[in-house]
């Protein structure tokens, strides 16, 4: 099992360099989100979708962690 802090920094990362396939893959195939405002949860192609929409939305879009 990895490190958390590792797999956090790597999502980070991943977000921020706008690499949707390297994003998908840190996640498990059954993970599940759900996004505040939309009507339903999702599972991995309903997260990078969501993120893709914030890519092409505000393509200066970056996260930070907060300490």
């Amino acid at each position: 099992m990895d490190n958390p802090t590792g797999t956090t920094q790597r999502v980070f990362d991943a977000y921020n360099a706008h690499e949707l396939r390297a994003l998908r893959a840190l996640y498990a195939p059954a993970a599940r989100t759900h996004r505040p405002g939309w009507p339903t949860e999702g599972g991995v192609d309903e997260l990078g979708a969501a993120a893709e929409m914030d890519m092409i939305a505000f393509p200066d879009v970056r996260i930070t962690p907060l300490l």
